[in-house]
């Protein structure tokens, strides 16, 4: 669970100045987009999948520590160590946090035009719908 934090974290932040770099260009910096530009755009476009594909994978492993830690037989040192039912408490509750930060950004604020990435199979939708449900 810490690497994949660590690489959400570390995805998170690469974003951020991404977008960052890309709202402090005015209208006439687009006129003549250079390759640094193109390569910030494409991280604009394409960090923010894995980030929310990372939160999903994440549950998962969170949800297996949950089960060993509150399973008394499933894994008996992990059932009776007390640090490690904290260590997960906290885990399971910054998770829960960053779920609910994303789907209030999700329900008030609007996805960008340039982000907006149209599917239209059925399947394609089905698939993206967890990714598409955590934030713009």
């Amino acid at each position: 669970i810490a690497y994949t934090s660590f690489a959400e974290v570390g995805f998170c932040l690469i974003a951020f100045l991404c977008f960052l770099k890309i709202s402090k260009l005015g209208e006439d910096d687009f006129s003549e987009i250079g390759i640094c530009t193109k390569i910030v755009g494409c991280c604009c476009r394409g960090i923010p999948c894995i980030v929310k594909s990372l939160v999903w994978v994440i549950m998962y492993m969170m949800l297996f520590l949950v089960f060993e830690v509150v399973v008394p037989n499933f894994q008996k040192d992990c059932s009776t160590s007390q640090n490690l039912k904290v260590a997960t408490a906290i885990i399971a509750i910054v998770w829960g946090l960053q779920l609910l930060f994303g789907f209030t950004f999700k329900r008030f604020k609007k996805m960008p035009p340039w982000l907006h990435n149209p599917t239209t199979s059925n399947f394609m939708k089905m698939i993206l719908a967890p990714l598409r449900a955590i934030g713009p």
